[in-house]
């Protein structure tokens, strides 16, 4: 008579591969994707030996069907069904499982149809913005990102201007470093940027977020803030740009450009990049020294 394994696992995939190798052991083996399914199923089968329950699940989870006594399997019955399926310990089970899960996802990536125009331009943005994030972290300066995060940390205001498609970036970052505790300013009109840049004080920090770096209002602040003895910190994918040249601190981002119908974008990822990773390194609270 064979042995009967309740298994329970919401991901078909998973669910499938570990029902094929337990029927291929010579198991009778009972599926269940809910946990409650698997409560109604052990009911309806006392002779269950072996529970295989998957805890990260929706509603009734693995643990749960435990503790409602469920399985009364031991450590020592699951090792033994691993000897069985063929695997030194559940870990190297465990392993196997993940490595030929990954194996069906790339299979069913493999079959969709090569020449569909959709799916060929999902994979060259793809891999344009993985190039894109790439180029930007390599090109990060990490002697100015320190100097950078080190103003940050200290900053009693920061005043956040951008223009353009830029702007966007800027409110988040401003969200970002106000979730903080830090006080941020922000206009969306590039033009008001001089007025506060002109009440900055040296405790301060003035940060500017142009992808082109040229932009005359943006260009004014900055030549106030430095006025006031206050930081400036661009975040741009023009090292050479004018506004670069009013900059304390240059923070380069990559200079993709994307095409959107017949217009020519810069891409706003590498900003928002450089943004990102200034929060995950506050956030860290990294050693800078």
């Amino acid at each position: 008579m064979k042995r009967k394994i309740l298994v329970l696992e919401d991901e078909e995939n998973i669910r499938s591969f570990l029902v094929l190798n337990l029927k291929r052991s010579g198991y009778e083996v009972i599926e269940a994707e809910t946990g409650e399914m698997a409560l109604e199923k052990y009911h309806e089968n006392q002779d269950i030996a072996v529970a295989v329950l998957d805890v990260m699940l929706p509603g009734i989870d693995g643990y749960e069907v435990c503790r409602a006594k469920a399985s009364h399997s031991s450590e020592a019955t699951v090792t033994r069904l691993c000897h069985k399926l063929g695997y030194a310990n559940y870990r190297k089970f465990q392993l196997e499982l993940a490595r030929d899960v990954l194996e069906q996802q790339e299979t069913e990536a493999r079959k969709r149809p090569p020449n569909d125009p959709l799916h060929q331009a999902l994979l060259d943005l793809q891999n344009n913005r993985q190039e894109e994030v790439q180029a930007t972290i390599q090109a990060l300066n990490l002697v100015q990102l320190r100097k950078v995060l080190s103003i940050l940390r200290a900053a009693e205001i920061i005043e956040i201007e951008a223009n353009g498609s830029s702007l966007p970036v800027a409110m988040d970052a401003s969200l970002k470093l106000g979730s903080l505790g830090k006080r941020c300013m922000i206009s969306p009109v590039p033009e008001k940027a001089r007025s506060f840049a002109s009440a900055l004080t040296p405790k301060d920090a003035l940060l500017l977020i142009s992808s082109a770096g040229r932009c005359e209002a943006l260009e004014t602040a900055a030549r106030a803030a430095k006025k006031n003895g206050t930081p400036v910190i661009l975040i741009t994918c023009d090292k050479r740009s004018a506004l670069a040249g009013h900059a304390s601190y240059t923070l380069l981002a990559s200079n993709r450009i994307q095409r959107i119908a017949s217009d020519m974008l810069p891409s706003q990822l590498s900003a928002a990049l450089v943004v990102e990773a200034l929060y995950y390194l506050l956030v860290g609270n990294f050693d800078l020294n």
